[in-house]
């Protein structure tokens, strides 16, 4: 577990360093998909996870790495979406980037669903953390935000919400109904029964002396 979430977080400062290899890209045009999801239509399946999604929603984005800690699984819906990543070449010919916040126009009732994960950053401490808010299908969720911008947290098994894995389903929409049918995506989301537990980093007792 450790070993992989190592090299998820070498391979995150990499982007940072060589940003050509990280395909970043976007869109604003709701009406030009610009990728495709593993799985079938309808249905996102990376191995890991999946969830439903409606068959007519644009693919607006694949997997890609999001500054030095976030993975972003999957951008879609029905309305425009641009990244906040941006590369630059400087000239010695070498890359940099940056990421700030994402665009995304959902005016008319569209939605757009943000899927991603937080991949870097320091280990997780073994402790009592957050409890859920809601229940949404079989899964536990801590919803934040907004209603125009609602974000729910699924904690990866066996883990506590807070924790590096777990997976963020993030929506934006003007109307209820947008966010009703992102709340469905949510409902549909299942882990993979090969899935491994989530660890935790055991904190030595202090010492009193």
């Amino acid at each position: 577990m450790w070993i992989r979430r190592a090299i998820a977080t070498a391979a995150a400062v990499l982007c940072v360093l060589a940003v050509t290899a990280c395909g970043f890209g976007g869109s604003i045009d709701p009406g030009n998909p610009l990728a495709s999801f593993p799985g079938t239509a309808g249905h996102f399946d990376n191995g890991d996870f999946s969830f439903d999604y409606p068959a007519g929603w644009n693919a607006l984005a694949g997997l890609y790495p999001e500054g030095m800690a976030n993975e972003v699984d999957a951008v879609l819906g029905t309305g425009g979406w641009q990244t906040g990543c941006r590369s630059t070449e400087y000239p010695d010919g070498n890359g940099g980037g940056s990421c700030t916040g994402d665009a995304f126009e959902v005016s008319g009732g569209r939605v757009v669903v943000k899927v991603w994960r937080r991949v870097g950053g320091p280990a997780d401490i073994c402790e009592v953390g957050a409890g859920a808010n809601a229940t949404l299908g079989p899964n536990p969720v801590l919803r934040t935000g907004p209603d125009s911008a609602a974000v729910w947290e699924i904690r990866e098994p066996g883990g506590q919400f807070g924790w590096s894995y777990n997976v963020f389903i993030e929506a934006h929409s003007d109307s209820a109904l947008g966010l009703a049918a992102a709340e469905k995506v949510v409902s549909s989301f299942r882990w993979a029964a090969s899935r491994p537990n989530g660890g935790c980093f055991q904190m030595d007792t202090p010492s009193p002396f």
